[in-house]
């Protein structure tokens, strides 16, 4: 995010947009850990951290099976959570922030979409419906801020 705000000119220094970029990233990063899960264990391999895992009593196993349980719905929810958690953290700036930097966080609704499709199919994450393109619905929601200002 920290090269988006430079390539839409947004000053170094500027430390208030540095701090809802880092948000918009974490966030970014953690929906996109979310939404690789399926592949991801089709590869052989996991992301979602291993703390998380223990804590919800997720093998590593039952991660690459490819299918879905309630212990892995519930380190979705957890991750996603978390996720959100950056996203208000970032928006909650979005009055101080110039419309430059606003411009540079917009990757913010497309994880705010992410994790409500997550939401909408119990925090599946194997779920290939959950996986779909977003489309319209993301073109949409794209437009809407940026006729707004806001991401």
């Amino acid at each position: 995010m920290q090269l988006s705000l430079e390539a839409c000119g947004v000053p170094k220094d500027d430390e208030k947009a540095s701090l809802a970029a880092h948000h918009v990233g974490v966030a970014h990063g953690m929906a996109t850990v979310l939404r690789g899960a399926l592949h991801h264990a089709g590869q052989g391999c996991t992301y979602i951290p291993a703390d998380v895992a223990t804590r919800h009593e997720l093998s590593l196993k039952s991660i690459l099976s490819g299918r879905a349980s309630p212990a892995l719905s519930d380190a979705a929810f957890e991750l996603a959570t978390e996720a959100t958690s950056h996203l208000l953290a970032a928006r909650a700036l979005q009055h101080e922030l110039s419309p430059a930097t606003r411009v540079a966080l917009k990757p913010a609704v497309v994880v705010d979409l992410v994790l409500a499709r997550l939401q909408q199919h119990g925090y599946n994450l194997f779920a290939r419906e959950a996986l779909q393109p977003l489309g319209l619905r993301l073109q949409a929601s794209l437009f809407w801020h940026g006729a707004v200002g806001t991401f």
